[in-house]
């Protein structure tokens, strides 16, 4: 059954090194769907030519790393419970890629991923 989707939808994550933590000592990070138009650019950046003279010229391809900042930058809002090196809480900054830069490199895929796939709302989801 289609289910539609919820543009404004805001979910929190855990991510999967912290699940077996406590409750209290998880870090929650605040993502969003991403909108068809920015799916759209993300999608591209996988796959794109370069045009010479108004026809396709030589292909080439973004590295996997832009589709996961491009992805982080429209589906990463926030964060709860996120503690630097000293244990101290950090909070979100505003832009985007201040948040992207407190945020490990394997971290970021995760988060990434979940964006990009876990933004569906399932049936289970839909009757609980």
């Amino acid at each position: 059954m289609a289910l539609a989707i919820d543009p404004r939808r805001v979910w929190k994550f855990v991510l999967k090194a912290d699940r077996e933590l406590p409750t209290d000592q998880q870090t929650r990070f605040h993502l969003q769907a991403l909108n068809p138009t920015q799916l759209a650019d993300v999608n591209d950046l996988g796959f794109a030519y370069q045009m010479k003279n108004g026809k396709p010229g030589e292909e080439f391809r973004a590295t996997p790393a832009a589709q996961v900042l491009a992805t982080l930058r429209g589906g990463l809002y926030n964060w709860d419970n996120f503690k630097d090196s000293k244990g101290q809480i950090v909070d979100a900054p505003g832009s985007p890629d201040e948040r992207i830069a407190r945020i490990g490199e394997e971290d970021r895929v995760e988060l990434a991923m979940e964006i990009r796939f876990g933004g569906n709302v399932t049936t289970e989801e839909g009757n609980s």
